[in-house]
Parts: structure tokens; C-alpha cells; sequence
């Protein structure tokens, strides 16, 4: 890196500057005065160890060397000259009264680029200086071509080997301080979604610029112009940058600063600034350099962006696939909603997501399911909430769309629940509804805590088709769950239908004999309810059973099942209870009843009759339970009905098969 220092500091100025060494006053005077005649800068030392001393501190672009001096003569100085510059390229015309091949040849051996004698005619003198400038002008162009060609094809390598933004621009700026000159940089990434350029990798950059351009809105960017107009660029000397933050990183830290950007397909990317090392400058052939490496490091962008738009738009299609797969192979909406809310917090990298659904008043909701990664048990389910405590959930209930919130604890919307999202550290949110024939039914709210989620329209997108595949499944869970309640309930009282009855008790009677549980019946039959029925019509009927069956509804246990066995007729299935136990249970029902007023203004009350049966040794059929608490009942009914009768607490006789 010597070398190229020393190179970058001898390109050619507009006056090229030629060093005249002799120990002849005389000589020297005439050669400065034939130069300067012809335009050139003209510097002068009268031994080698001088010429030595003036190339290490000032920028030369050729050398006028004497061979005969004292100390070190011309062949030495011309050596040492060489060897200095690593072989790049300050062409040296050896000038002397010594005019033999063997003296030319020396001096050609040890690097000297040209050869002539005195006395010299100026004219040719100037000619052969101007031939060895443009020699040496096409060695330095040749020389840095080949970096530039290295470290393009170093950056290409680089980039090359992976599809990761991150990986792509850090190999890029990790190159990119190997070329001469640079100091230190960054490279800032547009994130169209935000409207901001925002720093994705640095190398050097000081604590101020670092945090300067942490993020910047394109509008308030000093580079605004190098970002709208693809393949310009911006140099400019750090004292007079607009950019105050440049400003301050000074000029003696660095030299000048150069702004280009990372292009493909006529978009900007992003723009890679870069800080030249003190006391150097970028030019015109810098930024050409660097303009390329922009357009290089651009497309490998735009690669990077396809291959993960293109594996993004792989993984929610599985994702669909996958949800669609669980709506159609099962009716379990847990098991849809754990695999839905799996699948979004995958995709979408965020720590919560829950699946609330709204009640009939729109006031409150349930968590059916959801996740939340800060909790040790991340799994939740069955909460219930009021919606005035979430007004984001509210906000998408009432207007069926998505909403889209980047700052949580800057969001007005929440102002009046901010006090609870800070212990919660909850920073973005998503909140989809969750849409079925234009109703919502209602919403799955995603959340990014401790660190801000910034959601695209893309994100938006796809959480909408898939909350509402998730709507579809809660539609048919209801309709399933719908259908199964009418197909085992009476669709006049609400209570388990005769079908239902007897499933439910031939499960009890297993249960009862596994375990050798105690299990018993009631049997309940409406006196005269016939003649009720056509006192005050059927309407009044009706009304009298679905009374009747939210009596004995309320005044059973909760474990106990209470059926509608057919007519006027009810049975209640009592698991865990003995005949005495069953026997105090129907009078307390047979009580409520004929103490209930059945709303007419005359003869508005009704009584029961009631047959208690328990499950005998021997009885392995729900029907032999039945038929024992029937004819209990029949009994009571004989009797003189409204009572009670319990069949015997041991059989007479075996049950008939």
C-alpha cells in the first residue's frame, strides 16, 4: 500500500514537476530556466542524498540525474530511486559527459529511463521529457486499471457468494477498504416502506455519523440528488459539506467524502458513502471507480431481493397451503389456529400473535387462541377481554381493515391505553379482521416487542388472505358445531333430544359398571297436560314445556343431564347418586314445578308425576334402567300423580333380555 500511496502522490498536476540533480550551480540554472520556459515545475538538489530527500517530501514527476557527483553518484541515486517506488513508475533521464556504451548501458541496468549527454540541445531534452511523462501517465493508467480491475472483480467474489443483503454489503464494504485511499464507510439501504435510507453496514465511520445516519428521511438527505438520478455521484470536501454531521468529522481525520449509489435497472438501492484517509483526495477517476462498484454491488441487490421476494412468495403459499390443508381435514378450530398463528409468526417474525373473536354487541371478545413469547407458557387461550381496553382490535372490527400501527407508544388511536402497552413493551403492531360474507367476525392482532416491526403491504397482504381462510374455518367450526347442537338437542325446549338421551346414558351405565360408580334416573311426565293444551291452545303448550324445562334445568346439578324424553315427557340422567339421593332430587323437582306460575290468569299452574330408578346388579343395558324408572313413574301417575315413586331398590325378578 506504499507503493500506491506514493503513486497517488505523484499523479501528474497540471504543471508536471521535474527534479534537476546536479552539483554543477551553473547547470542547474540553465536547465530551470530551459523548463520553466516550456511550462514545467522545476525542483533542484545538487547531491543524491538531497534528490533522495526532496522525492520522499514532494510530489515528482520525473527526475534530471547527473552521473558524476560526489557521495552518492547518479547510478546509486537512479537504484535507490527504484528500489524506493517498489518499481512504479518515475521515469529518470540520466544526463552526463560521459558518452560511452558501456556508461549507457549502466545506466540503463539500474532503471534509468533514458540516456544523454552534454553538452544536450534543450529542444530534444524537452522532447524526451515530455515522451518519458506520457510513458509514465500510461503506466499509472495501466497500474490502477488492473487494481480497479482487482478489486472489482474482489468485490464480485465477494457479493457473489451469497443472496444475503446483509452478507453482500458487508463483503462489499469490507472490500472497499483495501482500495487506496479509503478510510473509512458506510452504506445506507432505502426502505421504500418508511421512506428513510437507513445504515446497514460501516467500517470506521466515527460515533457522530454513525447515529447522523443511523436513518434519514430522503427528503432531508444531502445525497437526495445522487439518489433520484441513478449513476450520479457527489464529492466534496468534508469542511463544505451540507451534511453537518460530515462537517464535523473534519479534515483531519479524513480528506474528502464521496456519495454514490448502489443502481440496477435504473432504481436506486441505496448509496455507499466512503471517506478518503487524511491528507488524500478522491477524484474524477475515484468516482468513476466507485460509480461501477455501485452498479456491481446493485444488481447483486437486486438478485438478493428476487431470490428472497421469490422464497418469501414460496413460504406463504406453503403457508396457505398449509392452513387450507387444515381447513379442509379436520373441524377442530384449535388445531386450525394453532397451525395459522405457527405459520404467521414464522413468516413474520414477530413475538405475539392472537386470534380474538368479537361477541354479539361488539362490547367484548374471547382469546380463542394465540402466542405470546414473552410469557414462559406461550400458549393462550380463553381470555376474556372488553374491547374499550383494545381499541386497535375495535378500530378493525368496525372498519373491516387492516391496521397498521409502527409505533405503538406513539399511535393517537391508543393514547388512552399507552399506560398498558409500556409494561408489555409492545412496539408495532397488525391487526387483521377476520372477514366472512362482508362480516367480521373478528380480528388476528400481531405485535413486535421490545424492537419496531415495520409491516409492508406485502405483509398486510398476505395476513389478510390468511385470516380469511381463518374466518372460513370459524364459519364451518359454528355451523359444525351448530349442526351437531340441533342433532342432539330438542329444538323446542333446548334440552338433549331422546337420541341424545340415550347416547349420554349408555355412556353413564359403562362409566357406572367400569368403576363401580352408583348411577340413577328420573322419569317426569306432565299431568293432564292434554287437557292444558287444550284449554289454552298449543301455543300456550309449548310455552308451559319450555318453562318446565328451564325449571328443571336450573334446579339440577351441573353434572346432571336433563333430556326431553318425547310429548310432555323429560328425563334426568343423575351420575354418582344413590336412590335416596335421586328420591330427594325429584321431590325438590317436583316442587319447583308445581310451585312455578306459568304466566295465564286463571289455572296457570302445572304439576309432574316422577319415577326414580338406580342402576341394580345385573343391569347392563340403558334400556333395563329406563324400563325401571318408567314403571316408577307409572306407578306415581296411578297413584294420583304429582308425587313421587322409586322403583325398588332391588329387583324382584331378573330383567327380561
Amino acid at each position: 500500500m506504499t507503493a500506491e500511496r506514493d503513486e497517488a502522490r505523484r499523479a501528474p498536476a497540471e504543471t508536471p514537476a521535474i527534479l534537476v540533480v546536479d552539483d554543477e550551480p551553473g547547470i542547474i540554472r540553465m536547465l530551470q530556466v530551459t523548463l520553466q520556459r516550456r511550462g514545467f515545475g522545476v525542483l533542484t538538489a545538487t547531491s543524491g542524498r538531497e534528490a533522495l530527500e526532496v522525492v520522499g517530501r514532494e510530489p515528482v514527476d520525473l527526475v534530471l540525474l547527473d552521473i558524476m557527483m560526489p557521495g552518492l553518484d547518479g547510478l546509486e541515486v537512479t537504484r535507490a530511486l527504484k528500489a524506493r517506488s517498489g518499481g512504479e513508475r518515475i521515469p529518470v533521464i540520466i544526463l552526463t559527459a560521459k558518452d560511452t556504451v558501456r556508461d549507457k548501458v549502466a545506466g540503463l541496468e539500474v532503471g534509468a529511463d533514458d540516456y544523454m549527454t552534454k553538452p544536450f540541445n534543450g529542444e530534444e531534452l524537452v522532447a524526451r521529457i515530455r515522451v518519458q511523462l506520457r510513458l509514465a501517465a500510461m503506466d499509472r493508467a495501466m497500474r490502477r486499471q488492473n487494481r480497479e480491475l482487482a478489486s472489482r472483480n474482489a468485490v464480485a467474489v465477494a457479493v457473489g457468494r451469497s443472496l444475503n443483503v446483509g452478507e453482500i454489503l458487508g463483503a462489499t464494504l469490507e472490500q472497499m477498504a483495501e482500495v487506496e485511499g479509503v478510510g473509512a464507510g458506510g452504506i445506507l439501504v432505502w426502505e421504500p416502506e418508511r421512506g428513510v435510507l437507513a445504515l446497514a453496514v460501516e467500517r470506521g465511520l466515527p460515533a457522530p455519523l454513525r447515529a447522523a445516519w443511523h436513518e434519514q428521511p430522503l427528503g432531508s438527505s444531502p445525497w437526495a440528488t445522487v439518489f433520484r438520478e441513478p449513476g450520479a455521484g457527489l464529492l466534496e470536501e468534508l469542511a463544505a459539506a451540507p451534511d453537518p454531521a460530515l462537517r464535523a468529522a473534519g479534515g483531519e481525520a479524513y480528506g474528502n467524502h464521496a456519495c454514490v449509489a448502489l443502481t440496477a435497472k435504473g432504481r436506486t438501492l441505496g448509496l455507499m458513502h466512503l471517506l478518503s484517509r487524511p491528507a488524500q483526495r478522491f477524484g474524477a477517476e475515484d468516482m468513476r471507480f466507485f460509480a461501477a462498484i455501485g452498479q456491481q454491488v446493485g444488481m447483486a441487490l437486486e438478485n438478493a431481493h428476487l431470490y428472497h421476494h421469490t422464497e418469501q412468495q414460496v413460504s406463504q403459499m406453503r403457508a396457505l397451503y398449509e392452513v387450507s390443508s387444515s381447513i379442509t381435514s379436520t373441524l377442530d378450530l384449535q388445531e386450525v389456529l394453532r397451525a395459522l398463528i405457527e405459520r404467521l409468526l414464522d413468516l413474520l417474525k414477530v413475538d405475539r400473535c392472537v386470534v380474538t373473536l368479537s361477541d354479539v354487541t361488539g362490547t367484548a371478545g374471547e382469546v380463542v387462541m394465540g402466542y405470546d413469547g414473552s410469557k414462559p407458557m406461550p400458549w393462550i387461550h380463553g381470555i376474556q377481554i372488553t374491547l374499550d381496553r383494545h381499541p386497535e382490535v375495535r378500530r378493525a372490527l368496525e372498519t373491516k381493515k387492516a391496521l397498521v400501527i409502527p409505533e405503538a407508544l406513539q399511535e393517537p388511536l391508543l393514547g388512552a391505553v399507552r399506560t398498558l402497552l409500556v409494561p408489555l413493551q409492545i412496539r408495532s403492531m397488525l391487526v387483521i379482521p377476520l372477514l366472512t360474507k362482508d362480516k367480521a367476525l373478528g380480528v388476528i392482532a400481531l405485535s413486535s416487542l421490545r424492537e419496531a416491526r415495520h409491516f409492508t403491504p406485502g405483509d398486510v397482504e398476505f395476513c389478510q388472505i390468511l385470516a380469511n381462510q381463518a374466518a372460513i374455518a370459524i364459519e364451518n367450526s359454528r355451523l359444525f358445531a351448530e349442526t351437531k347442537r340441533l342433532a342432539s338437542t330438542d329444538e323446542l325446549t333446548g334440552l338433549f333430544n331422546h337420541r341424545q338421551f340415550y347416547l349420554l346414558l349408555g355412556q353413564e351405565v359403562r362409566r357406572a359398571l367400569r368403576y363401580g360408580r352408583q348411577l340413577s334416573l328420573i322419569l317426569l311426565d306432565i299431568d293432564y297436560f292434554k287437557a292444558y293444551n287444550d284449554r289454552h291452545g298449543h301455543l300456550a303448550g309449548d310455552e308451559a314445556l319450555r318453562q318446565i324445562a328451564r325449571v328443571l334445568k336450573t334446579k339440577s346439578r351441573d353434572v346432571d343431564m336433563v333430556a326431553r324424553y318425547g310429548g310432555e315427557e323429560f328425563t334426568i340422567i343423575l351420575p354418582e347418586t344413590e336412590l335416596s339421593q335421586a328420591a330427594v332430587q325429584a321431590e325438590r323437582l317436583r316442587v319447583a314445578v308445581e310451585t312455578h306460575r306459568f304466566g295465564l290468569a286463571a289455572e296457570g299452574y302445572l304439576t309432574v308425576s316422577l319415577g326414580a330408578a338406580t342402576l341394580l346388579e345385573g343391569m347392563d343395558r340403558p334400556e333395563q334402567l329406563v324400563h325401571r324408572a318408567d314403571q316408577a313413574l307409572y306407578e306415581a301417575k296411578a297413584g294420583g300423580r304429582n308425587r313421587v315413586c322409586l322403583a325398588p331398590a332391588r329387583a324382584e325378578a331378573p330383567e327380561a333380555s
